[in-house]
């Protein structure tokens, strides 16, 4: 909006609020939507101030068309005050810092109690550096019930953080979710600010970051809060800026939706002793019932390979063995296998170029995936033995000569229908090594 625009909107909501009618609820609607929209000038023009102000009357006039208020003349006079001091700035030069606007709406950080032109009692929270007030249509009884709520609210946000941190659980996200979109709501209709900002920033990171990525993000989080709401209760400190904090939720996306570290083919990798010895990370539990689950779905796939060797178009098989890779990288983003996540990668997206019908699953493209899913049952295998010994996870050292061959027949270097496999990256003796071993016929240190 120019300067011009707003000076006629402000002459318009001018006029229009003395002549307001409280029961007319489209009339009130529209007096809302332009509120929201100078508030949309203010922030974008940055001013604070203003943008403030604004977003406070658009709110009285919500709690209006709501009923939330037991007098709405004096509400609606109140209005007409904020739009008189707001003109004082557009219209007549005055500086928004030297401007008075109604005490009612709180924009000052002192705690005050002031009579409304209709008698209502309105009173704000001091929230100290935060800035945060409680609008004249919210009675102080709510605020205190609201207060007296969260010291649970609070204790149940870090039990599921706590919780998630040890094991991925849909319903208690889910649950976490919920109460950040409440307590968002709730800040939101009593006016502080801060909290409802931060709430939405902690609802943005969890759309794109595992909460057990972020627990000390979260912590910090519930942290801020606590120290929020006692300022709001009397307490004589305040919480740091929540800047700080919101800034602290900008951070990467977890490694099963981010960038993928690359892997160097099997001639450019450093030796394995100038690489630091890798401990699984993961609750064992949550292990034990991956190494399960992605053995049945790579034996599956074995099925579905052999299938798709005779018939490259068969929809079902090609599925079946795209969902056993999605699924194993999901879980294993989850749970930091760094080598198993990215083979399932690179695996997935030839897959997904199968079934988008970009890529024909024969010759050298189905026998690479015969030699992901060998590859992907060894490192199956080394998460199994670590778990049960405590040893540091065996390293693969075919891994980057097939990450290679995989690239390779994404970007066409190895034509597709290419039926002659390298032989590269996958060694024929390991797969009946690992029979062998199985058998009980011989020791794995006979087969090395």
């Amino acid at each position: 909006m120019t300067n011009e625009e707003v000076r006629n909107a402000l002459e318009q909501l001018s006029e229009a609020l003395v002549l307001a009618d409280t029961t007319d609820l489209p009339a009130l609607a529209g007096l809302h939507t332009r509120f929201e929209q100078l508030q949309g000038w203010a922030r974008e023009t940055g001013a604070a101030r203003l943008a403030a102000a604004t977003k406070k009357a658009a709110d009285l006039i919500e709690a209006v068309i709501l009923d939330e208020v037991e007098n709405a003349p004096a509400a609606i006079d109140l209005i007409g005050e904020t739009v008189a001091a707001l003109q004082s700035v557009v219209r007549d030069g005055r500086s928004a810092a030297e401007v008075d606007f109604p005490v009612e709406l709180g924009l000052d950080v002192e705690t005050k109690t002031e009579e409304t032109s209709g008698g209502d009692s309105a009173s704000q929270v001091s929230e100290g550096s935060t800035g945060a007030t409680l609008p004249p249509h919210i009675d102080e009884g709510i605020f205190s019930d609201f207060l007296e709520r969260q010291e649970s609210v609070l204790e149940k946000i870090e039990s599921l953080v706590l919780s998630l941190e040890k094991s991925p659980d849909t319903a208690a996200l889910g649950e976490l979710k919920r109460i950040l979109h409440t307590l968002k709501g709730e800040a939101g209709m009593l006016g502080l600010q801060d909290v409802e900002r931060l709430c939405h920033a902690t609802e943005e990171m969890l759309k794109h970051t595992a909460p057990n990525r972020a627990v000390e993000s979260l912590l910090a989080v519930k942290d801020w809060l606590h120290q929020a709401f006692d300022c709001y209760a009397g307490a004589p400190t305040s919480p740091p800026p929540v800047e700080g904090v919101i800034k602290a939720l900008e951070t990467p996306p977890s490694p099963s939706e981010g960038p993928l570290p690359q892997i160097p083919p099997e001639d450019e990798q450093p030796a394995a002793d100038d690489e630091a010895p890798a401990y699984l990370e993961g609750d064992p539990d949550i292990l034990a019932e991956f190494i399960s689950e992605a053995n049945d779905h790579l034996d599956a796939s074995d099925v579905h390979l052999l299938t798709l060797e005779s018939d490259p178009q068969n929809e079902d098989a090609l599925n079946a063995v795209f969902r056993a890779f999605h699924t194993i990288k999901g879980v294993a983003g989850f749970l930091a296998l760094s080598e198993i996540q990215i083979l399932s990668h690179e695996a997935e997206s030839l897959l997904d170029r199968a079934r988008k019908g970009e890529l024909l699953l024969a010759g050298a493209a189905v026998d690479v995936t015969f030699d992901a899913v060998d590859v992907m049952k060894r490192l199956v295998g080394y998460v199994k033995h670590s778990l049960s010994t405590g040893d540091p996870l065996e390293r693969e050292g075919a891994l980057g000569q097939l990450m290679a061959r995989i690239k390779a027949v994404l970007s066409g270097d190895i034509p597709p229908e290419q039926a002659e496999a390298s032989g590269e990256g996958v060694d024929p003796a390991g797969k009946l090594g690992e029979i062998l071993v199985e058998s009980g016929a011989v020791t794995e240190a006979a087969v090395d």
